[in-house]
């Protein structure tokens, strides 16, 4: 499996952060399972991470939301990636293993919570099959083409384009099997550097990232 995340390295933005040191420590969790950690970026974002696994977007978008949703679909339609893949956030950490997910019954599965504030969607975990990188990267480039650059306008996209409901199960659509499950077990953040749950992916969304070096080395005992 590929385990996928976006660098846009976009300092101009407000809502700018340096995400490398989260992706170092994310790199150890991703081999602990075996699979391969892919950073996605542009030109910039490469030479800023010489020894990461980086794949390049050659015309990746300077607005942040759209070059986020930009970047997995250029990702999707590259050659040499055959495999399935897991986008999770650079400020995610793979607490279980998210091959264990892939049942062949699905083409993308993604995580929902009706509780998150900005899209019911949270794009911190998504899962593509291998077989369905094809009609994947077709809707992720719809997405791309409608994203605006406010806050939370990738999740907003994706979940339009994807046409994702709030309620869990497995749905048929025009690019295949959509799963859709609960973010608590599969995508979630904790509470504290004392909250040791470990969902699929452990999502240090927001301030979180403060405490996610501690939280690793406490409950994952891993260090970058």
């Amino acid at each position: 499996m590929i385990v996928a995340s976006t660098y846009a390295p976009r300092r101009d933005h407000p809502m700018w952060q340096d995400y490398r040191p989260y992706l170092a420590l994310q790199r150890r969790s991703v081999e602990r399972y075996g699979h391969r950690q892919v950073v996605i970026t542009d030109a910039a974002g490469a030479l800023e991470m010489p020894d990461f696994d980086c794949f390049v977007d050659t015309t990746m978008p300077h607005e942040l939301m759209p070059a986020l949703v930009h970047a997995q679909a250029d990702f999707l339609s590259a050659d040499g990636y055959d495999d399935d893949i897991a986008f999770i956030g650079a400020d995610g950490l793979v607490g279980h293993d998210p091959a264990a997910l892939m049942d062949g019954h699905f083409a993308i599965g993604v995580t929902v919570d009706a509780g998150f504030m900005d899209c019911h969607l949270n794009t911190g975990l998504m899962l593509v099959a291998a077989g369905a990188r094809s009609e994947a990267a077709a809707v992720w480039a719809l997405a791309a083409k409608h994203c605006g650059d406010n806050w939370s306008d990738d999740q907003r996209s994706l979940a339009g384009a994807l046409d994702v409901p709030i309620e869990h199960g497995l749905y048929r659509r025009h690019y295949g099997n959509l799963l859709v499950m609960p973010a608590f077990m599969h995508n979630d953040a904790p509470t504290s550097v004392e909250d040791g749950r470990r969902p699929v992916i452990v999502h240090f969304r927001g301030p979180r990232k403060a405490y996610m070096a501690e939280w690793a080395a406490r409950h994952m005992d891993l260090v970058a």
